[in-house]
C-alpha cells in the first residue's frame, strides 16, 4: 500500500474535523449555512465529474454504473423515511459512505487520481464540517470520519487486486450515489 493513501484518507476526515471547529468561529455569520452549502455543492460536483471523466476513459458503462449508484441511494434514502430510520446521525453516515468509496477505489485505480479526489474532498468537508457541527454534537462529527476511514480502507483493499473496468464501475457508482446527494441538497436550498 502506497502511504499517499492512508495520509490522505486521514487528512480528508481530519478537514471535516476541523471544519466543525470553524463553525463555531463562523457561526456568527447570519448567511455561513447557505454559502457553506454552495460551497460544499460545488467542490462535489467537481469530484462527481473527476471520477466520471476518469470511468469514461475506461468504458462507456460507467454511465449504467453512475444510474445504478443513483437509483441505490434513492431507494436507501426512500426506506429510511418511510421507516423512520431518518435520525441525523443515520443520514450524515449514508452521505459519508459514497466519498469513502469514491477516495478508496479511486486510489486503487491510479495515486495521481487519489490525490486530486482527497484534495477536492478535503476542500468539500470544510465547508460540510461546519455544518454538521451546526445542529448536532462534535462527537456525531468523529464517529462519521471513523466510519469514513474504515469504509475507504475496506474499498482500497478490496478493489487492489481487481481490473480496472471492475475498480472503474465501482468508481463511478459511487459518483453516481454522490451526484443523487448533491441533487438533493440542491433542492433542499431553492426550498
Amino acid at each position: 500500500m502506497n502511504l499517499d493513501f492512508p495520509i490522505s484518507l486521514f487528512l480528508v476526515a481530519l478537514s471535516s474535523i476541523l471544519g466543525g471547529l470553524s463553525y463555531f468561529v463562523l457561526k456568527r455569520f447570519r448567511k455561513y449555512p447557505k454559502y457553506a452549502l454552495l460551497a460544499e455543492m460545488f467542490l462535489m460536483i467537481l469530484v462527481v465529474g473527476e471520477l466520471m471523466k476518469e470511468g469514461f476513459a475506461v468504458t462507456g458503462f460507467v454511465m449504467l454504473s453512475l444510474l445504478a449508484g443513483m437509483g441505490l441511494i434513492y431507494l436507501i434514502d426512500r426506506i429510511t423515511r418511510i421507516r423512520k430510520i431518518n435520525t441525523t446521525l443515520e443520514r450524515k453516515l449514508l452521505r459519508e459512505i459514497p466519498k469513502a468509496i469514491a477516495l478508496g477505489s479511486s486510489f486503487a485505480i491510479d495515486n495521481s487520481l487519489g490525490i486530486a479526489i482527497a484534495i477536492l474532498l478535503f476542500l468539500h468537508n470544510i465547508p460540510k464540517g461546519g455544518l454538521l457541527s451546526e445542529k448536532k454534537s462534535f462527537k456525531d462529527l468523529i464517529t462519521i470520519q471513523f466510519v469514513f476511514i474504515v469504509i475507504g480502507i475496506i474499498t482500497y483493499i478490496f478493489l487492489a487486486n481487481f481490473n480496472i473496468l471492475a475498480q472503474s464501475l465501482i468508481m463511478t457508482f459511487a459518483a453516481g450515489m454522490l451526484l443523487f446527494i448533491v441533487i438533493e441538497e440542491g433542492l433542499l436550498l431553492k426550498s
